[in-house]
């Protein structure tokens, strides 16, 4: 009977393990929403999971009050076991800089990347963080929200677990990001079971490295920042993106840190290195230290973009009139300047004109049109660039409708003009 008895339950926990063993592996991919005012909670619907992700948007004021305007986009990556524990802080940090003036307004998204993910792929495939963040959860945000699609307008910011994940994604992706902010970075130090300073506790890093990188050293070194800065290195030197990171003199990541500012500048990438005395683990202690030098950083790494954030698209290419033959404008739009060329014809012959400017408001340049007399031509003996003169001509408006569609009115020589423009595809 006894024997029967053990029998039975080792069928039952036979018959069980299956189903436990897959509890315990499911990741959590959702959390509680946070509550606060400023942040809203978002679930994605996960391809590469099949089932949801949740994360949480910050939107600043000025989303609301002017509609036709977009954002530039932060993705702040949570530190280890506190995947929503500092977003309502950090949100509320974030929008008193924006309303003060001391950045421009962000879209700030905070994704979920898992208690222990480590914003890494998963040697085992099942945490695929990295890829739904990459793949799915960015191209999701410049769908829902009105964002400036652009690499130029998305930047990476982590603290601890999220410092790293920020680093190996900003370097591995540079395509996609302006650059990145490390904030009290860890682990940046090359074998994750060495025992440094304030390291997580060893059996910890050992579940870490089995769950997150197969339990091998090497798969953990070939995921580190070291190895993405190694690898890309000439590109970043070429193209380099805005790096900052920062440290506290307390924080047991420092010599890790030093030890990896001193690597990139081995690699001559460009980068902020910054060591803040007396503070230790702490967002907050790192932002009330920094003060308005730590938020001066954003309106440096999006200099690119105009401050009124007006453009909502690239729109750079050749534009003509349909229904009237005489207009034709060569668009060029680099950072905050838009230049235009342009010709009207007045009297048979071709009128040309030029403009530049900043935008003036949403999808909108408002200019002065200028001619610009050149006796020589450009390379030939009698050219001299101070024998340049610019007419001025009259006054545009470019009020772009759509992506490909354009409202042009003004004067030119003193008479009104007016035409739709399309792009040329």
């Amino acid at each position: 009977m006894r024997g029967s008895l053990f029998a039975l339950v080792g069928a039952f926990f036979l018959f069980m393990a299956p189903a436990m063993a897959t509890a315990q592996v499911r990741p959590p991919w959702t959390t509680d929403p946070v509550v606060s005012p400023l942040v809203t909670y978002r679930l994605i619907e996960s391809v590469l999971v099949e089932g949801s992700v949740s994360y949480h948007v910050y939107l600043p004021p000025t989303y609301a009050s002017e509609p036709m305007r977009r954002f530039p986009v932060v993705y702040w990556l949570h530190g280890s076991d506190s995947t929503t524990e500092g977003v309502a802080a950090v949100a509320d940090a974030f929008d008193r800089a924006i309303r003060a003036g001391k950045m421009p307004p962000v879209i700030l998204v905070f994704p979920n990347g898992l208690p222990f993910g480590m914003w890494c792929d998963a040697r085992s495939g099942l945490q695929p963080v990295e890829s739904i963040l990459m793949h799915e959860l960015v191209p999701e945000v410049d769908r829902l929200f009105r964002t400036i699609a652009e690499p130029r307008a998305r930047l990476l910011e982590g603290f601890s677990m999220g410092g790293y994940g920020a680093a190996r994604l900003g370097l591995r992706f540079r395509e996609m990001f302006v650059g990145f902010s490390m904030l009290g970075a860890g682990p940046l130090q090359l074998d994750l079971l060495e025992d440094q300073p304030g390291a997580k506790p060893i059996a910890l890093r050992r579940r870490i490295l089995d769950e997150v990188y197969g339990g091998s050293a090497a798969y953990f070194i070939a995921q580190s920042p070291w190895r993405f800065a190694e690898a890309r290195g000439p590109a970043l030197r070429r193209d380099p993106p805005k790096i900052r990171q920062i440290i506290g003199t307390l924080d047991g990541s420092l010599q890790a840190n030093r030890d990896f500012t001193q690597r990139l500048a081995t690699l001559q990438i460009a980068h902020a290195y910054v060591e803040v005395p007396g503070v230790g683990h702490t967002v907050p202690g790192l932002m009330n230290a920094l003060g308005d030098r730590f938020w001066a950083f954003y309106g440096e790494a999006f200099d690119r973009l105009d401050p009124q954030g007006y453009a909502s698209h690239d729109y750079s290419g050749n534009w003509y009139a349909p229904a009237n033959s005489g207009w034709g404008l060569a668009v060029q739009s680099y950072g905050a300047q838009v230049l235009v060329l342009g010709f009207v014809y007045d009297a048979g012959r071709p009128e040309w004109f030029h403009l530049q400017a900043r935008w003036s408001g949403p999808d909108t340049l408002d200019a002065e049109a200028f001619r610009r007399t050149n006796p020589g031509a450009w390379g030939t003996p009698g050219f001299r660039t101070e024998d340049q003169r610019d007419t001025p001509l009259g006054s545009l408006r470019l009020q772009f409708t759509g992506r490909d569609t354009l409202r042009l009115s003004g004067s030119v020589n003193g008479r009104s003009v007016a035409a739709d423009l399309v792009r040329l595809q």
